[in-house]
C-alpha cells in the first residue's frame, strides 16, 4: 500500500502487476499512463489520478479525454483527500 494525499492505495510495478488488481474490482483508480490503453479494452470504468509532473502534462491530457467521453472521472492530485477518493469510489462501487 502506498499513501498519497492522506489515501491508501495499492500500487503495482507495471501493466502485469497492476491488471490483475483492476480485473478484480468494478471500477478503478489509477494513474493516467499507460494503464489506461488496459482499461479501455477491458471498459473498465476509472477515477483517474493524472501525475502532476508528467511530461508535457500528457496524463492530464489523457485523462481529460476519457472524463469528456464519460469513461472516467478525472481528480488532480493536488485534489486527492482521503474524504473526496472514499466518496467517488464508494458511489462507483454501487
Amino acid at each position: 500500500m502506498q499513501r498519497v494525499g492522506g489515501c491508501s492505495a495499492l500500487v503495482g510495478g507495471g501493466v502485469s502487476d497492476d491488471m490483475p488488481a483492476h480485473m478484480q474490482r468494478r471500477t478503478c483508480a489509477t494513474r493516467a499512463g499507460s494503464t489506461i490503453a488496459e482499461l479501455c479494452a477491458a471498459a473498465k470504468p476509472s477515477l483517474l489520478v493524472p501525475l502532476a509532473t508528467a511530461a508535457d502534462d500528457h496524463q492530464r491530457k489523457n485523462a481529460e479525454v476519457l472524463a469528456e467521453a464519460g469513461a472516467a472521472v478525472m481528480l488532480l492530485q493536488k485534489d486527492v483527500t482521503q474524504s473526496r477518493y472514499k466518496r467517488i469510489d464508494g458511489a462507483a462501487e454501487r
